[in-house]
């Protein structure tokens, strides 16, 4: 935390070239900076993502850091289970906000949630060197998967949703 304080308060110059430090090659070279903002990267759960009438979706149910972009795939998976849950209720002729309604959408959502929110942050946690030994092992085990296409397929198919239950909404095709 204190890096990105400081990093805010540098000057333009010093931004960019820490900017580029960081990033190598992939980003070319930057050539100015219009205003910057900071966002912590940290784990949150909502202990509960339904009751009465309420019901928690993306960020506002799970805040994970943003690897690969499997925070918005949580949210849209969320969203298009909550309509697909809401959707079958309507034709039985169901209250929509009720609990055992909402109850449905928990059931399907919260555990895919907490499983994918503590798999991201420990897999975060490995390549960033908050876990000592871990951070080797990781970077060893991301080398074995990047050479077995069968490995890259299972987990594509994870980050994607096609490894579980997946609403209708979501579903390519």
């Amino acid at each position: 935390q204190a890096h990105a304080a400081a990093l805010m308060a540098a000057p333009d110059a010093a931004f960019i070239e820490a900017v580029e430090q960081a990033g190598g090659e992939r980003f070319g070279k930057l050539l100015s900076v219009h205003g910057r903002a900071a966002f912590g990267l940290r784990m949150a759960l909502a202990e509960r993502s339904v009751a009465e009438r309420l019901v928690l979706i993306g960020d506002s149910a799970h805040v994970v850091h943003p690897l690969a972009g499997l925070g918005l795939n949580l949210g849209i998976w969320d969203g298009a289970a909550l309509a697909e849950v809401l959707t079958a209720a309507q034709h039985r002729g169901r209250d929509l906000g009720a609990a055992t309604t909402l109850a449905r959408y928990a059931a399907w959502r919260d555990g895919d949630n907490r499983i994918a929110a503590h798999w991201i942050d420990r897999i975060e946690r490995s390549f960033s060197g908050q876990s000592g030994p871990w951070s080797s092992i990781a970077r060893q085990g991301l080398g074995l998967v990047d050479q077995s296409s069968v490995l890259k397929q299972f987990f594509a198919l994870q980050a994607t949703g096609w490894g579980g239950r997946v609403p209708a909404l979501a579903r390519r095709g």
